[in-house]
């Protein structure tokens, strides 16, 4: 990183992002525990949306929470929208703000890979939640 900013701080990969190498060493060394006791045994995806879900009252609130949160955190909506489609894989207004929250996310990459990822998902419009 010293390297990066005496070339002035610009630095933009072709085929991934430094956020990810520097990940991705990490894990390669460090291996995937970060530190937090917390994380030594995650919730099921759909336990943790469960518990989400209930907790912000219900998916209609959560819905309506990703869709304001669509035009400035693309990324939030797409998370809350996670919650919802763990709960009810298919769920039309879940889905369709996932979709556009991915189109926005991928028109605001600048990283290749990202931008197609998200853009092929969303025009595929099948929906990976794991």
């Amino acid at each position: 990183m010293g390297l990066i900013m005496r070339l002035g701080g610009v630095y933009q990969t072709r085929g991934g992002s430094v956020a990810w190498a520097v990940r991705g060493i990490y894990a390669q060394q460090a291996g995937w525990f970060d530190g937090n006791p917390t994380h030594i045994f995650f919730l099921p995806n759909k336990v943790r949306a469960k518990q989400i879900v209930s907790m912000a009252g219900g998916k209609q609130d959560v819905l309506d929470r990703a869709q304001r949160a669509l035009p400035e955190e693309p990324q939030w909506a797409a998370e809350l929208s996670d919650y919802v489609l763990a709960l009810e894989p298919g769920h039309e207004r879940a889905t369709s703000i996932k979709l556009r929250a991915l189109r926005e996310l991928g028109e605001l990459q600048l990283n290749a890979t990202a931008k197609n990822y998200y853009l092929k998902v969303a025009q595929s419009e099948q929906i990976i939640v794991c």
